[in-house]
């Protein structure tokens, strides 16, 4: 009896040992999870692969400024080694619209358009017509509307024009946190149809754009992930697999007496059952990379549309008029049973912490993705490459 009494004590301080290295790798790889117990908001928000983003678009823009008389930017053939100055092609395949108001201090879309460009080979370049829209009534208030590089970078740039009904609209809206800009142009994802199984027809959006919260357990609370019950089944499980082995193989009696039982099935199970859920679903179980349909997630940045879900869309938001864009939107996807769509890992990073919605600046900071911030830029860049070739450049035969 003693050597058994013996052997669960070294197994509970063995655990001990195991459970406190456990916690000691969540404090140091889960702090970026919000749905996490380690989540730690001092280090969470820290900035690596956004910060080379934003140099890269910086670096871009200051190319295009006041002094380049009117140059037009000029994008890498990795093909031939050549640069080569263009714009959008008449038939390009995807329309990227950036929607901007006037912000106080930085104006983070420049970051934005720049990152977007920043980094293209000229075949894309020439396949994505890009656009702004001017939200705000007076356009010309909005520092980045006077932007030497603005024109000459992107396709187009408009704003809702002097004397219109909707800038009259708007006009009594402004200043007020809600009011909604509405979308006027297309924005298609190629092939999204063939890599999904479904038909432009049957879906939305694509999301590009996730945060952790958005993926996370439905609960940070213990027990309201019905931990009890699994924490008692898998007891009951282990319990009777250790009977069963007591009985019949004599030389693992010794180890499974019922004080290691009962350490086994009331300490262990439960302790490694509370610490999978307290740890964080998006740490733990991270979404596959790749498309999924998922019809929930927050906000609206980096939505992309098929061309043929564009009509009725519209349609929809002239006819609601004001609310929460992408409270409006996914309303239209469940009356008219479209799927939504979200590529993981997030291709694009919200950035800033201030919301039109006059969103508390906490609660607007957490609309952000760890998982972007871990990006490796070698890794993408050598995917990049790949995928051009592989796109714009393999030869392709006719079946």
């Amino acid at each position: 009896m003693a050597f058994r009494n013996w052997f669960a004590i070294r197994f509970l301080a063995v655990f001990s040992i195991v459970f406190g290295l456990l916690l000691a790798y969540g404090h140091t790889h889960f702090y970026r999870d919000p749905g996490s117990i380690f989540f730690n908001r001092d280090y969470a928000f820290e900035r690596q692969y956004s910060n080379y983003r934003q140099r890269q678009a910086r670096e871009f823009l200051k190319r295009y400024t006041s002094e380049s008389n009117g140059t037009i930017p000029q994008f890498k053939d990795d093909h031939t080694g050549h640069l080569s100055a263009s714009k959008a092609k008449a038939n390009a395949t995807i329309c990227v619209n950036f929607v901007t108001v006037r912000r106080k201090g930085t104006q983070l879309v420049d970051d934005a358009i720049g990152s977007a460009l920043a980094g293209l080979s000229h075949e894309e370049r020439e396949d994505v017509h890009f656009t702004v829209f001017f939200a705000n009534t007076e356009p010309t208030l909005h520092p980045t509307f006077q932007q030497s590089w603005l024109r000459q970078i992107v396709d187009s740039v408009y704003w809702y024009p002097a004397g219109s009904s909707e800038r009259a609209k708007l006009k009594m809206l402004e200043g007020e946190g809600d009011w909604t800009t509405k979308m006027r142009t297309v924005k298609a994802l190629r092939d999204a149809d063939s890599i999904t199984g479904l038909s432009p027809r049957d879906w939305l959006y694509l999301r590009l754009f996730n945060q952790e919260r958005s993926t996370g357990w439905n609960s940070r609370r213990v027990g309201d992930n019905h931990e009890f019950w699994i924490s008692l089944s898998l007891a009951l499980i282990v319990l009777g697999v250790a009977l069963a082995l007591r009985h019949t193989v004599p030389t693992l009696r010794p180890f499974l007496d019922n004080s290691t039982l009962a350490v086994a099935c009331i300490v262990v199970i439960p302790s490694l059952v509370v610490l999978f859920f307290q740890a964080g679903k998006a740490s733990l179980l991270p979404p596959r990379p790749g498309i999924v349909e998922q019809n929930f997630g927050c906000c609206s940045q980096a939505l992309l549309y098929p061309r043929e879900q564009i009509s009725g869309l519209i349609k929809s938001l002239h006819e609601q008029e004001a609310g929460q864009y992408d409270l409006m939107i996914n309303e239209y996807a469940k009356t008219e049973a479209l799927s939504r769509l979200s590529l993981y890992p997030a291709q694009v990073r919200h950035l800033g912490v201030e919301s039109t919605r006059d969103t508390d600046p906490a609660e607007a900071q957490a609309v952000w993705s760890a998982a972007f911030e871990t990006l490796s830029s070698e890794t993408l860049k050598a995917d990049h490459e790949r995928m051009v070739e592989e796109i714009y450049r393999a030869p392709r035969y006719e079946t």
